[in-house]
């Protein structure tokens, strides 16, 4: 698949349009739900939930991330464009049906976790790439030019998992892949973005993410794999 068709930011191709329907078959997502999309940066999650839900309210703190999610959602349902910290949010109790985390090392903290429990009254899901080429290549170009970043919280998804069972958690997950093309020209201009978004200097990014990238090259398109695990748990009562 081209993930310019599902993704423009070339990141997670159709694997949120699959977790979607994972989880409406599962009951973790209804059509009824007041749902909330943490961290959805540019909507690659909010847009396939927006055809899946009744009311969806997008969180991020980056207005000019949210400003592309407004215009991805699509649907019949009502679509709420908030901008916040998720890590700071103070959050009323059991104010959604369900609050799906998107991938974000953010938001992988056990704080983080515990305050989705707390504004969902019913189910709580999180995004964890198990592979994603994407952002280990953003890692890489960081690191070429002197930034190191790391983030707290659970490493991935299996010590995430083994707490929610030691907490009597109810949960329920499942692994979905997938290889992605991307032009060189989009992915090298979607990467460059998210690194100058996280510090790095414009005049120097641009050429260390062609370089890192056209060693991805298949003909003339970029060739990733993005991989995840959702986990979905009901909110203990």
């Amino acid at each position: 698949m081209v993930s310019d068709s599902i993704d423009r930011d070339c990141e997670f191709g159709d694997v949120p349009a699959r977790a979607v329907e994972w989880l409406l078959s599962r009951g973790h997502l209804t059509s009824d739900d007041c749902s909330m999309n943490v961290a959805c940066g540019r909507g690659g999650f909010s847009r396939p939930m927006s055809r899946a839900v009744r009311v969806l309210v997008c969180m991020d703190r980056d207005r000019s991330a949210l400003d592309v999610t407004g215009a991805r959602c699509e649907g019949g349902c009502r679509t709420e464009l908030f901008e916040r910290d998720w890590n700071s949010y103070v959050p009323s109790r059991g104010r959604y049906d369900s609050v799906l985390i998107s991938p974000s090392y953010l938001c992988y903290s056990r704080d983080s976790l515990l305050r989705a429990e707390t504004v969902s009254s019913r189910s709580c899901v999180v995004v964890f790439p198990t592979v994603h080429d994407y952002r280990s290549l953003r890692k890489a170009v960081l690191r070429s030019i002197g930034f190191n970043v790391s983030f707290p919280g659970f490493p991935d998804y299996r010590p995430f998992v083994e707490w929610l069972s030691d907490e009597g958690r109810d949960h329920d997950s499942t692994v979905i892949s997938t290889d992605i093309e991307c032009p060189l020209d989009l992915f090298c201009a979607s990467l460059s973005r998210d690194c100058i978004a996280r510090g790095a200097p414009a005049d120097t990014v641009e050429d260390s993410v062609r370089t890192f990238a056209e060693s991805l090259l298949s003909g003339d398109v970029v060739r990733i794999r993005f991989e995840a695990c959702i986990v979905a748990w009901n909110v203990k009562k």
